[in-house]
């Protein structure tokens, strides 16, 4: 099992953590990883749910109800409030990424490369689509970050190298567009905009209606976390580990950071501050404005779990399961408590609780 995590920590570096706001981009453009309510305080567990197995894809909130996937394929709906199991449905492949919540719908794009719609109320299959054009067997094909949608434009991304833009309604395709290699980079939605990155350190600005290639960028390293968007700048980096900083308008390059390591998680934007995690154990935080350091951390191991930042705290999980909650102007701990297992899995916050899934399984509510 333990080989198994260290493999699936490298195939995909970063899953994104979900929103389920009706008429805004889910997930949350910014990626702060915050959805409603005060901050946990102490680390204190609330609930527990134990699930089939190990904890792979990361958490949605969403009314009331936390939605998650463990790598038996299992995806599972249980009360955020007590964690009591209100459904759960079985797959024949792994689900990755987090499930994307709109209104009574729940979209998620699994392992053999097809997408799914269920009602997020019961976990009944509304409808599939098959994306991938390669047999089962090659496995090439699957689709291994999260989603994205706006209003009724759903996307995703495949290991083919496809960006599928599809009708949330019924599946239907609308456009495709072919990148140079695989995307394990979720993509995200602005406006008129999908911005994602390819594994041969491709940036794309697609638009949303056409899926027309408007402007792009690249990296020194495959991108392979999902792009940030706040304030009219969008954020992205690679394993060369440079954070690049665009002015959308105009498509202005305004800075950019070299930190330590393979950029491995999502960037989590707030309070015009910018903070990730790398390859080599390094969690930075910059300013947004010109890119200046503010602090950076050495926690020892690499670091897969994305950072959630909010009301001048960043919560940020190693990869051997030490919750922390740093200061986000300086980096000092606040508090921390060791979760007991290993975690790839990127929590959220909602009504004042810390999801969070760990390799063995559990799911806590931390207060």
């Amino acid at each position: 099992m333990r080989s198994f995590w260290a493999f699936f920590s490298i195939l995909c570096l970063f899953l994104i953590a979900s929103t389920s706001w009706a008429n805004t981009p889910v997930p949350s453009p910014d990626h702060s990883g915050v959805i409603s309510g005060a901050l946990p305080s102490s680390g204190q567990i609330q609930w527990t749910f134990k699930a089939a197995q190990g904890i792979t894809g990361s958490m949605t909130w969403s009314d009331g109800k936390l939605f998650f996937s463990d790598e038996g394929g299992n995806l599972y709906c249980v009360k955020s409030s007590d964690g009591k199991i209100l459904w759960q449905l079985r797959f024949d492949v792994m689900l990755y990424g987090a499930p994307i919540v709109s209104g009574n719908r729940l979209y998620t794009g699994s392992g053999s490369g097809a997408v799914y719609a269920l009602a997020a109320e019961s976990g009944s299959i509304l409808w599939n689509a098959k994306l991938s054009s390669l047999p089962p067997d090659q496995g090439s094909g699957g689709i291994i970050s999260s989603l994205a949608l706006l209003g009724n434009r759903l996307i995703a991304t495949d290991l083919e190298g496809i960006v599928t833009c599809m009708n949330a309604d019924d599946g239907h395709t609308l456009w495709c567009f072919k990148t140079q290699r695989d995307i394990r980079s979720s993509p995200t939605v602005v406006d008129s905009l999908v911005f994602v990155g390819d594994h041969a350190g491709g940036f794309h600005a697609l638009d949303l209606k056409t899926g027309k290639r408007l402007w792009g960028g690249s990296s020194g390293g495959p991108i392979d976390v999902a792009p940030s968007y706040s304030d009219g700048i969008v954020y992205y980096g690679g394993w060369d580990g440079v954070l690049h900083a665009i002015q959308v308008k105009g498509v202005i390059p305004k800075w950019q950071f070299k930190g330590n390591g393979a950029i491995s998680t999502h960037i989590a934007l707030a309070d015009e501050k910018a903070f990730w995690g790398t390859s080599s154990g390094t969690v930075h935080a910059v300013e947004t404005t010109k890119g200046k350091s503010l602090w950076s951390l050495n926690v020892g191991e690499g670091v897969t779990s994305s950072p959630i930042a909010a009301q001048g705290v960043v919560f940020l999980i190693t990869s051997s399961g030490t919750l922390k909650a740093l200061d986000s102007t300086t980096g000092s701990t606040k508090w921390e408590t060791n979760l007991g297992a290993s975690v790839i899995s990127t929590p959220v916050i909602a009504e004042g609780l810390l999801f969070v899934g760990t390799a063995d399984g559990t799911v806590r509510a931390l207060r």
